[in-house]
């Protein structure tokens, strides 16, 4: 690893964020958001910000957006040999490792483009990007600046909990480019202790240094509480979508508050059925489909009004890091119930800001749901907990500001730089 540079803590840094994913054109997952919320908190600060994601049209353009410069490029291809006598080989790449070829075909383009934004304009302090899919595997470690490698939730344990079915060898080879993007790094960060001391252990990592996920809470408004229940994000067996079915059907009482599910299906189960099709079966067989009813995707931007009009919101995963659907929740001062899954239990304190459950208990579910119904003054006081919670650990400000603590504790020497731990404390569970 090169020497740590000599800075000025008093100057702004250039910092280059990476993610295929970056609202609005290609913000459809949580490493857009992120990414999009980091970007902006880091230019409030005074940084150089700039970003390099995909373009859904695979032409190039560059914009500042703001305060952001982003820099869209295509997806790309990666070159396999060409001619007659290389036919075979390519036919075999095709059919045993179709995933990582266009991992490393988007891989390779962001090298080109962060090679060619460093030439332009000069090399950049920080470079930050994220596990899932081994994005950075192909940058170069840099004599000046440092790489900063950000846990999201690595593809192998998706492809585990969506019974995704991969060819032995792409699974391998995926598993190996994020593995070798984040041991290239000089950091590794995640959002909860759950993800990265699951992956620290697994990939022998160092130490992960944890910062929570960035969210404008001001942007947020109080929900009036007279709706629905909410459940937001991709409709996929891990957000467990058919636990929550389930617990609605076996809820017993007149008149539950109806149910609005909003997101995009994804994937299949290991008969091959699409998960949409099964959650559409699913509502039919409980005979919901007047309770119950499913949008299938929004921007990201009308999110907040759904939540306004929300009484709870319901995270029923099977794993989860640090949604997004749970901290813009709290913001909003709506009471949130989630399963005791990954990161979920350090966000919320169950019965004080936020009620947790058995992960992939239908039953366990419905007997939380069962209680917030009969007992409407513990949600309001949940959500009003959950608010001033999340405005005093997750607001885009605090988190910035630990984020840049932790940038330039990689470029100064410890003896100029001694800022204290900015790993945010996570609140205990309890029940």
């Amino acid at each position: 690893m090169p020497a740590p540079v000599m800075i000025d803590i008093m100057n702004p840094l250039r910092i280059l964020y990476i993610s295929s994913e970056y609202p609005p054109e290609t913000g459809f997952g949580g490493i857009g958001t992120y990414t999009r919320h980091m970007a902006e908190a880091m230019v409030a600060r005074g940084h150089t910000v700039g970003v390099i994601c995909r373009s859904a049209s695979d032409k190039e353009s560059c914009a500042t957006v703001n305060g952001v410069l982003v820099h869209r490029i295509g997806a790309g291809t990666y070159p396999l040999p060409e001619g007659r006598w290389w036919y075979p080989l390519r036919r075999i790449c095709y059919a045993a490792i179709p995933e990582s070829l266009a991992k490393l075909a988007w891989a390779r383009e962001v090298r080109r483009a962060h090679d060619r934004l460093s030439a332009e304009s000069g090399a950049f302090d920080i470079v930050e990007y994220p596990e899932c899919g081994g994005e950075g595997t192909l940058l170069v470690r840099p004599r000046r600046g440092a790489l900063v490698a950000r846990l999201h939730t690595p593809w192998q344990m998706i492809r585990a909990f969506d019974a995704i079915a991969e060819p032995l060898p792409d699974r391998w080879l995926q598993n190996h480019l994020e593995q070798s993007s984040v041991r290239k790094a000089a950091m590794v960060t995640a959002p909860s202790h759950a993800l990265g001391d699951r992956i620290r252990r697994r990939w022998r990592l160092r130490p992960v240094r944890q910062h929570g996920n960035p969210l404008p809470c001001d942007r947020y408004a109080q929900a009036s509480g007279t709706g629905g229940w909410l459940c937001m994000g991709r409709v996929e067996r891990v957000k467990g979508t058919h636990v929550l079915i389930d617990a609605y059907a076996a809820l017993g009482v007149q008149n539950p508050p109806p149910l609005l599910l909003l997101g995009r299906p994804y994937g299949t189960l290991s008969d091959g059925t699409r998960y949409g099709d099964f959650i559409r079966e699913k509502i039919r067989r409980h005979q919901l489909s007047d309770r119950v009813q499913w949008i299938e995707g929004v921007p990201h931007d009308e999110v907040p009004g759904y939540l306004a009009r929300a009484s709870a919101v319901i995270v029923p995963s099977l794993w989860e890091n640090c949604p997004y659907s749970c901290l813009e929740a709290m913001a909003c001062g709506l009471p949130v119930v989630t399963s005791r899954a990954g990161g979920l239990p350090e966000l919320l304190q169950h019965e004080k800001t936020g009620l947790l459950f058995k992960a992939g208990s239908p039953e366990s579910l419905a007997s939380v749901l069962r209680r917030l119904i009969s007992n409407p003054e513990l949600g309001r006081s949940i959500g009003a907990a959950a608010r001033s919670s999340v405005r005093k650990r997750f607001d885009s400000s605090t988190i910035a500001a630990e984020v840049d603590a932790l940038y330039r504790g990689l470029l100064i020497p410890a003896r100029q730089w001694r800022p204290e731990n900015p790993t945010y404390k996570k609140e205990p569970a309890h029940g």
